[in-house]
């Protein structure tokens, strides 16, 4: 039976959820297990999708039609902040296996395994019940498959390379205002810049004309670890990404 991996991306949400959750399609399909993404999103989730099994629609509103795909499965994955306590209740009713992950005990949740793979998960009071099972540590992190087998990374006694890295939209304008201060204070430090589809200011940063930013949009997992490796230090959102630099061993500043 078909895998469900039911989770969100866009604009409004970013990539982070979905990133993680490819993790995990990736891990099935090398087990030889069968699974599709159900992704509540925009067109920004699409180049993530690309070769993958997926669905994309609003499982929010449209959830007859997720209860169809869910009568043919036999485990469900959510990793979701706008699902309710409803749609998990129902999904426990509808699979053998449901999986809940989990960041911060955001509901007491139905039937099922719940997995928190942060680096403090083992410190939250998770309810104790005989119905759940709970893998809580960063022991079961979720990585794509481009970052689980790095060579050591070798840190140079001087940075000449910063990697600039905010997520797929940026919301809070942090990549215009890390490169004004960058530009201003370091000039000579040689920029890698990750933009996305979501950003709403890419003229102004085009507009900063140093010759030392180099804009690299929407890579790939193959292009970040490319990134990782070739940089000195990283300035990041404090998300999914974070995991993924620790495994590289880049010296990172997080913007929480």
């Amino acid at each position: 039976m078909e895998i469900l991996i039911i989770t969100e991306a866009g604009r409004d949400t970013g990539l982070g959820h979905l990133i993680r959750c490819i993790s995990l399609y990736q891990a099935f399909e090398e087990k030889g297990l069968e699974s599709r993404l159900i992704v509540n999103g925009d067109g920004i989730a699409e180049g993530l999708l690309k070769g993958k099994r997926y669905e994309l629609f609003d499982w929010l509103t449209e959830r007859d039609r997720l209860f169809s795909l869910l009568r043919e499965s036999g485990m469900a994955v959510i990793d979701s902040y706008l699902a309710d306590i409803t749609l998990y209740k129902e999904v426990s009713k509808f699979v053998e296996t449901p999986v809940y992950i989990d960041d911060n005990n955001r509901l007491d949740y139905p039937r099922g395994i719940i997995l928190n793979t942060n680096i403090y998960a083992e410190e939250i009071a998770y309810p104790e019940n005989k119905d759940k099972t709970y893998f809580c540590s960063s022991r079961y992190v979720l990585l794509r498959k481009e970052f689980r087998n790095v060579a050591d990374k070798k840190i140079k006694d001087k940075m000449d390379t910063v990697m600039l890295t905010f997520g797929s939209n940026d919301t809070r304008g942090l990549t215009l205002a890390v490169l004004k201060f960058l530009k201003d204070k370091y000039t000579e430090l040689r920029k890698n810049v990750v933009v996305g589809t979501g950003f709403q200011n890419m003229e102004e940063i085009k507009g900063l004309n140093d010759r030392n930013i180099n804009l690299i949009y929407n890579p790939d997992a193959k292009e970040m670890k490319k990134i990782m490796l070739e940089s000195d230090i990283a300035i990041s959102a404090a998300g999914q990404t974070l995991y993924e630099l620790a495994r590289v061993g880049l010296p990172t500043i997080g913007i929480c």
